[in-house]
């Protein structure tokens, strides 16, 4: 099935097409071909991306800290590289999220562009346009499903654009996405702990459901 093979094969090459057994999600066929929730007239294939976010690879716990590593130089397809300060060093601008470790494989079916009407708001009203069934974007999912999505096709689908996430680092709200010079990368908004802070025009907000 070619959403299985092609979204899954992002994260393969990375490391050298190692193959991750998983089940598809249930009625994956049904979802993917039919209608999408956040564009009108459009089916979900159109609008998402499906990637396995796997809970280890080769015995590693698979962190945004350890990803970030693996994209810089992957086995095959195209290599990743960002001046971004969270790609130097994850662990000093991302704290403990850069090496939270998941509980368990799932996959990831992601909107690939900002949601229509989230930009200049604040998160609190950023998070109302989620729809059922959708959960909102944390910074490990993003990370996976677009870095790999790049490796795979070249393409890199957040053009001078930014997500909200819904992590918090000491008072910034983390955002994933370019950040003008510094290229595409995760960030803060100073201040933003109470999801109360406007943004603007570069900033919106992307949800996927996690199957």
């Amino acid at each position: 099935m070619r959403i299985e093979i092609e979204n899954r094969v992002g994260f393969s090459e990375i490391i050298k097409n190692r193959v991750f057994r998983h089940t598809r999600p249930d009625n994956i066929d049904e979802i993917w071909n039919g209608p999408c929730p956040y564009w009108e007239g459009k089916k979900v294939k159109d609008t998402h991306l499906l990637t396995l976010i796997p809970k280890t690879c080769k015995q590693t716990a698979v962190t945004i800290s350890n990803f970030l590593k693996l994209i810089n130089n992957p086995k095959e397809g195209n290599p990743f590289s960002s001046n971004h300060h969270s790609h130097k060093d994850p662990n000093k601008y991302l704290g403990d999220c850069a090496s939270l470790e998941i509980e368990q494989s799932y996959w990831c079916l992601a909107i690939k562009e900002i949601a229509p009407g989230s930009r200049n708001k604040t998160w609190n009203d950023q998070i109302k346009l989620k729809k059922p069934q959708y959960e909102l974007p944390d910074s490990l999912s993003m990370i996976i499903s677009f870095y790999s999505f790049f490796v795979k096709n070249k393409i890199m689908l957040y053009d001078k654009t930014v997500t909200s996430c819904k992590n918090i680092l000491d008072n910034d709200r983390h955002y994933f996405g370019y950040t003008s010079h510094l290229g595409i990368g995760v960030g803060g908004y100073a201040g933003d702990i109470s999801g109360s802070k406007v943004t603007n025009n570069d900033c919106g907000i992307t949800f996927y459901r996690k199957m």
